[in-house]
């Protein structure tokens, strides 16, 4: 959350064309409903994650690295609920208030705790976003690795090449995060540096919402890879192509976050929204 915004906040000076110009949309969920929508989307993905587990266990009697994977995004999805929980407040208050801007001589510079709360929660959630997401790469990755490069050498490279290019990504995302305008203290984020550009920090979920998609086709290439250059039953082609479509799905997903970050600010900052889609990306991967 930059400076900028902050700044509009307290003064009631237009910085933008509004509420929209800080990258904000009205919040489309009630407060009393944020919770237990955010809970009951944790629920049921421990479901899928329970009924993986399970299933894992009855046919092969053991767990693969692949789920260890699964497991971490769907922790990194249940520090995201407990992270809302913190911020809850501060989130409603804090778009309220963009609603309509107080003047500084009223503005109780106490109140500022609630805006800190929704800065360094939403942040700390686009962190774990983050995470779960590559988790969920990462343990289909490894699930390729079993069915193809472990077994056919030819495509070795090419399992490697995506996993160092995806990790890569992954780092990229936290090597470029504005760290001290999303978590800095209150003269921090309104320096020149913080408030120079107003989307610095969604101009840094465009690039990593791009890395997503990039590495998402990139591991989709992996199974095409196997499919072609082995002879596998016509049992184990469906049951590649099934894992192969929930690789679609997941794509599909992560397509949705870039026209949500890159069409227009105005959506970037709807917390459900990419909650929402982080719990259906860990449904996915519990499915495989």
């Amino acid at each position: 959350m930059g400076g900028l915004y902050l700044e509009g906040l307290v003064s009631g000076r237009d910085t933008g064309t509004g509420m929209e110009a800080y990258g904000f949309n009205t919040m489309r969920v009630k407060q009393k409903d944020f919770l237990p929508v955010i809970w009951s989307m944790i629920g049921f993905s421990f479901i899928f994650i329970a009924l993986r587990y399970w299933t894992r266990w009855r046919t092969f009697g053991r767990f693969f690295a692949d789920d260890i994977f699964a497991l971490l995004a769907w922790l990194s999805a249940v520090a995201m609920g407990a992270v809302a929980i913190w911020m809850v407040d501060g989130m409603y208050w804090t778009m309220n208030l963009a609603l309509a801007p107080m003047d500084s001589a009223s503005f109780d510079p106490s109140l500022l705790k609630y805006i800190r709360h929704y800065s360094y929660g939403a942040n700390i959630s686009y962190m774990l976003m983050y995470t779960s997401l590559w988790s969920v790469k990462l343990s289909f990755l490894l699930f390729f690795y079993r069915l193809g490069p472990r077994l056919i050498t030819g495509i070795k490279w090419h399992w490697w090449s995506v996993t160092v290019i995806s990790m890569t990504a992954y780092a990229a995302t936290f090597a470029t995060y504005p760290y001290m305008c999303s978590f800095g203290t209150y003269e921090q984020i309104m320096t020149p540096y913080c408030t120079a550009e107003q989307s610095m920090s969604f101009v840094n979920l465009k690039v990593n919402v791009g890395l997503d998609v990039v590495s998402d086709v990139l591991i989709m290439t992996i199974p095409l890879n196997i499919l072609w250059r082995s002879r596998i039953p016509r049992r184990q082609s469906f049951a590649l192509g099934g894992v192969f479509s929930l690789v679609l799905v997941t794509i599909t997903f992560a397509v949705v976050r870039a026209a949500v970050s890159t069409v227009g600010v105005t959506k970037q900052m709807d917390s459900p929204k990419w909650v929402e889609d982080d719990f259906k990306d860990v449904n996915m991967l519990s499915l495989g």
